[in-house]
C-alpha cells in the first residue's frame, strides 16, 4: 500500500498549490484603477467617467434651485410628492430622494477625479503629449470643483478631500468649515483657468475650457460675496463683486463666452443649509 500512499500525497501537494495559485490570479474581466491605465486612451475613459456625474445636474438645479424660487408654482393636491418639503423650505428634509441624490452624485463625481488624479501622477507618464496630460489634469481638478461648488451651494459645510477614501475612511471625515471647502474649489478652478484651451475640435466639443473655468469662478465670487444669513451656508459677505465682474467682463472680451445657462439666478441664492 506504501506506493498509493505516496502516490495520495503527491497529487494532494499538486492539487494544494495549484489551487492557491488560481486563487491568487486576478479575474481579467475585473477592471479597477490599479489595473486599468494601461495606455494612454484609458485616460481619456476615465475622465469621461469624471465627466458622467453631470448627467442629472440639470435635473438637480429644477429641483432644488428653481423649485424654491418664484418661477415655478410646485405644490400638489395632496402635498406629498418629493418637492413639496423643498418648496416649503421644511427643515426636516435630509432624506428627501433630491437632496440624497445631490450629496450621493456630487461626492461620487469627486471620488471619481481624486481617482484620476492619482492614476495621472502615477502612471501618467505613459502620456507622452506634455500638454495633453496637463490638459486631463486641468478638466479634472475643473469637475472636482464644479462638484465641491454644487455641494457648499446646497450644503454649506461638507466633508473635504484631495484623495479617494475608503468608505471606513469617508465614515470619519469630518465637514470643513465653508472658507475650507472654497479654498480648494479656488484652487481647483484657477488651475483649469490656467491649464484648459479656450476651445476645442470637434470631436472634444462639451469639454472644460479657459473661459468655462473663469465662469464658474466668477459665479464662486458671486457666491462668497452674498450674505451669511447665520447658517453656515455658501455665503461669506465677502464683497468680491469686483472679481465677478472682471472675470465676466473678460469672457465677454474673448467672445468664448461658455454655457452658463445651466446656473439660473436661482442657483445664486443660498440653501438652507441641510443636514444629513
Amino acid at each position: 500500500m506504501k506506493p498509493y500512499t505516496y502516490l495520495i500525497i503527491f497529487l494532494g501537494a499538486i492539487i494544494a498549490t495549484g489551487c492557491a495559485k488560481d486563487l491568487n490570479q486576478q479575474p481579467i474581466s475585473s477592471l479597477t484603477t490599479q489595473n486599468f491605465y494601461l495606455q494612454p486612451a484609458d485616460f481619456t475613459q476615465g475622465l469621461n467617467a469624471v465627466y458622467n456625474s453631470l448627467r442629472t445636474y440639470p435635473d438637480r438645479i429644477l429641483n432644488l434651485s428653481e423649485t424654491r424660487s418664484d418661477n415655478l408654482y410646485a405644490v400638489s393636491d395632496g402635498g406629498v410628492r418629493d418637492w413639496e418639503g423643498i418648496n416649503s423650505f421644511h427643515k426636516t428634509i435630509a432624506g428627501n430622494p433630491y437632496v440624497i441624490e445631490a450629496w450621493n452624485t456630487d461626492f461620487i463625481g469627486i471620488y471619481r477625479a481624486n481617482e484620476f488624479l492619482l492614476a495621472l501622477q502615477n502612471r501618467g507618464s505613459i502620456i507622452t503629449d506634455e500638454a495633453l496630460r496637463k490638459r486631463y489634469e486641468a478638466e479634472a481638478k475643473f469637475l472636482r470643483a464644479f462638484y465641491y461648488f454644487d455641494l457648499v451651494k446646497i450644503f454649506g459645510r461638507v466633508p473635504v478631500t484631495e484623495k479617494a477614501v475608503s468608505p471606513e475612511e469617508a465614515r470619519q471625515l469630518q465637514r470643513s468649515e465653508v472658507s475650507k471647502v472654497y479654498e480648494l474649489i479656488l484652487q481647483d478652478l484657477q488651475f483649469a483657468a490656467d491649464n484648459l484651451p479656450e476651445a476645442y475640435a470637434a470631436a472634444d466639443k462639451g469639454r472644460a475650457t479657459k473661459f468655462a473655468a473663469k465662469g464658474i469662478l466668477a459665479l464662486v465670487h458671486l457666491m462668497r460675496s452674498a450674505p451669511t444669513y447665520d447658517i453656515k451656508g455658501p455665503g461669506l459677505g465677502l464683497n468680491e463683486y469686483s472679481q465677478a465682474l472682471a472675470l465676466l467682463n473678460e469672457i465677454v472680451a474673448s467672445g468664448n463666452i461658455p454655457s452658463l445657462h445651466l446656473f439660473p439666478i436661482s442657483s445664486l441664492t443660498p440653501m438652507r443649509t441641510i443636514v444629513k
